[in-house]
């Protein structure tokens, strides 16, 4: 398996089987079970089909919100069952056009901190605000109670911020140690970090801002402090993993181990 575990898959942004990830006791999830991406409006719908097809896939969860998903929606056939759970409301997660995506940089760049303040502000609200704990306590709802083996695959726009927050949580649930848990949100990292320094090269150039350039490339990248951010908020809060889970999403230490039961196996 490569280095980045990415699946390459055209118009598929960002895909990744989260079962290349080991917790403390040696378990490994099941293959195949769960996937994360970016969003899927590149598909027709013949690709999306084949797509659902070769994925065994019976479940998508599209964490954009609404604007997102009606500017790009997602096609696939009927064999799905979709489910549209936008995390973030249209403030915290604006949709970025080529026609405005020019302001809303400059407004992030504007505000005290930047991208950093920005992003991280964003992440320790998912995790706190009553709002996005509805939201994620559908998501494990619907992981913790679906009846058959096909596998779910959640996604955002960009397959980083959302999805990489709500992979966290899975994986927190199903007994990881935090320090794979930031080894696999990096991965993002690896596939696209020179693309994004392009991008941010050409931004630089274009506004002769190094200052809005960088703000850029830290939007698009995955990076560590966020994470251990998410956590950091979490731990503040409550007690635990298990105290997280009962109080903020009302999922109880039996529902915990039924998802352990269903997703991962010993390894041999």
């Amino acid at each position: 398996m490569n280095k980045n575990r990415r699946i390459h898959y055209r118009h598929v942004h960002a895909l990744r089987d989260l079962s290349t990830c080991f917790n403390f006791a040696g378990v490994k999830i099941k293959k195949g079970v769960f996937y994360r991406s970016g969003y899927l409006g590149k598909l027709s719908a013949l690709q999306a089909k084949e797509f659902v097809e070769n994925f065994n896939i019976g479940y998508v969860i599209d964490l954009r919100t609404t604007a997102e998903k009606e500017n790009a929606p997602d096609m696939y056939s009927d064999l799905v069952q979709y489910y549209h759970i936008p995390v973030l409301n249209e403030f915290d997660n604006p949709l970025i056009t080529k026609k405005n995506r020019t302001g809303i940089l400059l407004d992030i760049t504007k505000n005290k901190g930047g991208a950093v303040k920005y992003l991280e502000r964003v992440y320790r609200k998912m995790v706190s605000d009553e709002q996005c704990l509805a939201q994620f306590k559908k998501i494990f709802d619907l992981i913790i109670n679906k009846k058959d083996d096909k596998a779910i695959v959640f996604h955002c726009t960009q397959g980083k911020d959302r999805t990489g927050v709500l992979a966290a949580l899975i994986l927190y649930a199903l007994g990881v140690d935090k320090k794979s848990i930031y080894t696999d949100y990096k991965r993002f990292n690896n596939a696209y970090r020179f693309k994004n320094f392009l991008i941010s090269l050409v931004v630089a150039i274009r506004f002769m801002s190094f200052r809005v350039s960088k703000d850029l490339y830290y939007l698009q990248m995955a990076h560590k402090k966020l994470i251990i951010a998410t956590f950091d908020e979490i731990k503040s809060n409550y007690i635990d993993r298990y105290d997280f889970f009962k109080k903020a999403l009302d999922i109880s230490g039996d529902d915990i181990n039924q998802m352990r039961r269903m997703y991962y196996v010993k390894e041999q």
